[in-house]
Formats: C-alpha cells, structure tokens, sequence
C-alpha cells in the first residue's frame, strides 16, 4: 500500500535536510531601491533553511528574523559565515 503524499513528504523533509548536510541552507541575493538616497541599489543576502523555509511556506511555523549589517568597509557577502549560523539555528536571515 502505497503512503499517503503528505505522509512522504514529511519523510522526505526530515531526510538529508540537515543544515550541515549540502544545499541544507538556500541563499537568495537581491537588490533593493532606496528612493530616499536617489534611488540607489541596497544589495541584501537573505539565507534560510530549506526545511524550515518548507514549513513556514505551509504555515506550520513562522520564522525569526535576524538582520546582520556588515557596515560601509566591507562586502555584504563577508559575514556569510554568521549567516549560516543563524539559518542553521531556524532565522530567516538577511545580509544588508
């Protein structure tokens, strides 16, 4: 007998969705307009845990956020280390 979707597709979250696991965490890099400084471009990272991001998505659970701000002296990618961490441990997290 063959099981029910909902039932295998549970099994199949909790399979291989470690966030140590490869692709465990997606990222997701888009760019913003800030009208108040003429327009110009705000890069933002945003990192999640694909499990997570799976059951917020059907409305299971709903994510923290953390927002980490590198500062003007380095790029928006170079706290990607933290980023993980805070995915890992179940936030949506963004990059500015």
């Amino acid at each position: 007998m063959e099981l029910p979707f909902w039932l295998r597709l549970a099994r199949w979250l909790r399979l291989g969705t470690s966030p140590r696991a490869n692709g465990g965490i997606r990222h997701e890099t888009l760019t913003l307009n800030d009208p108040a400084r003429g327009n110009r471009p705000v890069a933002v990272d945003i990192a999640v845990r694909r499990d997570k991001e799976m059951q917020a998505n059907v409305y299971m659970i709903t994510l923290a956020v953390a927002i980490l701000n590198h500062g003007n002296t380095v790029r928006f990618t170079e706290y990607s280390f933290l980023a993980n961490v805070f995915a890992a441990h179940g936030y949506l997290e963004t990059d500015r």
